[in-house]
């Protein structure tokens, strides 16, 4: 809810907040992992739920700072996570241990074939489906990615440079080709 998450447990109530652990008292989603971990989406990032006690990753970027609008986990192991500006794609036991570097996120937008990145407050605003397909509602609409057709990370693409023209005209090639 906008204030806090809220549990019944043998017919009593008790509402979790920031000084709970949570980073926002508004929670905008949850997610329980295969292992059994809870996830909760909040206004000022991600927390955790673990033997008991709400935890919030350690050294996140700022993209994992914002407003978490919707979460799902796939088979290998990672996190899809939407945001008021993001669509990610995280390492889930780096970032549950603190362990998250920069390779263990990716980043989706419109290179990627996605109209827009802006997440949308929807029940289940990203989930995933039998076959292993993840579903994203974003304020430009629905899409979809097969997580098993991603590469994880791939290298750099290494330049050669074969020929220059300037104004048509070729120019000759040299360590250090300056262009008046």
């Amino acid at each position: 809810t906008p204030n806090g998450l809220s549990a019944l447990s043998n017919g009593r109530w008790q509402t979790f907040k920031v000084q709970d652990g949570l980073p926002s008292d508004r929670v905008n989603c949850l997610y329980q992992d295969s292992a059994g971990l809870l996830w909760v989406g909040t206004d000022d990032g991600l927390a955790f739920l673990d033997s008991g006690k709400f935890q919030t990753p350690r050294t996140v970027p700022a993209s994992l700072r914002e407003p978490i609008l919707g979460l799902v986990a796939d088979s290998a192991g990672s996190l899809w996570i939407t945001t008021a500006n993001h669509v990610l794609r995280v390492t889930r036991d780096k970032l549950r241990n603190g362990q998250l570097v920069e390779a263990d996120i990716s980043e989706f937008g419109a290179a990627d074939g996605l109209d827009g990145t802006e997440g949308v407050r929807r029940n289940r605003s990203v989930t995933h489906d039998p076959s292993g397909m993840i579903w994203f509602s974003l304020s430009s609409g629905l899409s979809v990615v097969n997580p098993s057709r991603l590469a994880r990370s791939s290298e750099p693409a290494i330049v050669h440079i074969n020929a220059i023209a300037a104004d048509g005209s070729p120019v000759e090639l040299s360590p250090n080709v300056r262009i008046p």
